[in-house]
């Protein structure tokens, strides 16, 4: 969307020789680039807890489509559905998120 104009856009993509290793990127793009740390908050806590995690968190604030959310809010999708789309896999496949 640009402009409430639905456009097409040209990107570059990643490719990867299976599913692991696309979510170990991914997981290193997100917290390696300080623009997606604030979704951090919304993770869930894993021990040892890693230094890109907010030192204020808690896992009261554990909330996935909020992480979702912040990422998407950050830049990092640009289909307008992203959150609604990801959800819907969760849900659609009964995964458990972290």
């Amino acid at each position: 969307m640009y402009n409430g104009r639905e456009v097409m856009e040209n990107a570059s993509f990643r490719t990867y020789s299976d599913m692991k290793e696309s979510f170990i990127d991914y997981a290193k793009f997100l917290t390696k680039n300080p623009r997606y740390r604030e979704a951090f908050q919304y993770a869930k806590n894993i021990d040892p807890r890693p230094s890109y995690y907010p030192k204020d968190y808690t896992s009261e604030n554990f909330n996935p489509k909020k992480f979702i959310e912040a990422i998407k809010d950050a830049g990092y999708a640009t289909d307008p559905v992203y959150v609604d789309k990801i959800a819907s896999v969760w849900k659609t496949n009964q995964i458990e998120v972290a």
